[in-house]
């Protein structure tokens, strides 16, 4: 596997990241998921096999989501709201890819 097949670049992207995240690197960090999903997509993953497979690199890379976080929060701290930034991406790009 090269190094976008297995996540490494993701990985190492994610776990670069500090807060707050500038919109330039939002919109880096956007385009390497948004990748990812496509090698993903193109080896036949199904979408609910990617979504685990982001984030589990993201957890890997120290994005990790707190303990206390409920369907009812309203309030997200900077780390869940980027996760869930990061799963939207992934949903977004695996059904809704342009060609």
């Amino acid at each position: 596997m090269d190094d976008q097949s297995d996540g490494q670049a993701l990985r190492a992207q994610i776990g670069a990241l500090r807060h707050p995240i500038s919109k330039m690197t939002r919109v880096a960090l956007r385009t390497a998921v948004r990748q990812y999903v496509d090698t993903l997509r193109e080896l036949g993953w199904p979408p609910e096999r990617v979504i685990i497979a982001v984030k589990s690199l993201a957890r890997e890379a120290g994005l990790n989501p707190t303990k206390r976080v409920t369907v009812l929060d309203a309030q997200l701290d900077n780390t869940d709201a980027l996760l869930v930034e990061i799963v939207g991406w992934v949903i977004e790009r695996y059904y809704y890819r342009s060609e």
